[in-house]
């Protein structure tokens, strides 16, 4: 995102070719592999304003109605002030940006809030992220420290749609980096999708020993952030992810967030001193689930795919 048409078109294809994927429209509801569609046509020519949804990490979010009477969510991203924002020293907040869209597309699934296209004008200071609109919004609101706990059933199947898009996004060598409650939308069907992935990670595998590279940066929220990040040490991102998964079931079958204190230095430490209390979960199956995706050695922990097979989760 931030390339020249022609630039965008050419690498679109090379995408195709280099993923096995294929590209798809905001109206085909196809949630195959794809590579993102990257347009400099005016956004208005294909999508009507309808109201604004909320904020997200890059920008504001918006409802869309498509020219065929669909529906979609759009994140407007201000191109000058991201890309005067360096997250290090080669990158800044727009490159950030245009991982975030890229990896939603490479990792499309169900259990994924779809992204259909990156556009950016040709002319004007504004670029669009479009996506699928859920009509449910997020499981949990933002400022909710405590909610009624679900039922065992829907927490369930919360996890497991979490736990299948994590699946999805691990074997495309992408971290989400950012799993919990705030980040599941849900979808009118009554889906559950994994979204927001502005924190995402892309990691290299070795194609030695097939290892995958450690990621050198904190998660994107405190609370969810497993202990061996908390440091700010090099860390795998996928058992990194499991553990936001164990955190997230904990609330969900709790009403309430294990690890809560004021700002990030104190919260890490309370990760680091304090286990997750699991005397109030009475499920057998359940204390087991996030007694092992919640394990401190992550060696130890379950996978993402461990955890879709785990019984609490079959049952």
């Amino acid at each position: 995102m931030g390339q020249c048409a022609s630039n965008a078109a050419s690498k679109g294809d090379d995408d195709d070719s280099r993923r096995g994927v294929v590209s798809t429209s905001a109206d085909d509801g196809d949630t195959k592999k794809r590579s993102l569609i990257k347009t400099t046509q005016p956004l208005s020519a294909r999508y009507a304003y309808v109201d604004k949804l909320g904020h997200g990490a890059f920008g504001e979010v918006y409802k869309y109605q498509t020219t065929t009477g669909g529906v979609v969510a759009v994140k407007a991203l201000d191109k000058q002030k991201l890309s005067r924002i360096r997250t290090s020293s080669h990158r800044t907040m727009m490159d950030d940006a245009i991982d975030e869209a890229e990896f939603m597309a490479v990792c499309a699934d169900e259990h994924v809030v779809g992204v259909y296209e990156w556009c950016e004008e040709a002319r004007g200071d504004t670029a669009y992220i479009v996506m699928e609109f859920c009509e449910r919004g997020a499981l949990v609101s933002d400022d909710a420290d405590r909610f009624e706990p679900f039922e065992d059933s829907r927490a369930k199947a919360v996890i497991r749609d979490i736990c299948s898009a994590l699946v999805v996004c691990h074997a495309q060598g992408v971290v989400h980096y950012d799993v919990k409650p705030q980040n599941v939308l849900v979808h009118a069907s009554g889906a559950y999708k994994l979204g927001d992935f502005g924190s995402a990670k892309r990691v290299e595998k070795n194609v030695q020993d097939g290892t995958y590279a450690l990621v050198r940066t904190t998660p994107g929220t405190p609370a969810f952030t497993a202990p061996e990040c908390c440091e700010g040490e090099p860390c795998d991102g996928f058992k990194a992810d499991v553990w936001s998964v164990g955190v997230t079931a904990h609330a969900l079958v709790t009403g309430s967030y294990a690890y809560q204190a004021e700002g990030a230095w104190n919260t890490y430490q309370l990760i680091l001193s304090q286990d997750v209390d699991l005397s109030q979960i009475s499920d057998e199956q359940c204390r087991d689930f996030l007694a092992k995706v919640l394990d401190r050695d992550p060696a130890k922990r379950l996978t993402a795919q461990q955890a879709l097979e785990h019984a609490w989760l079959a049952s």
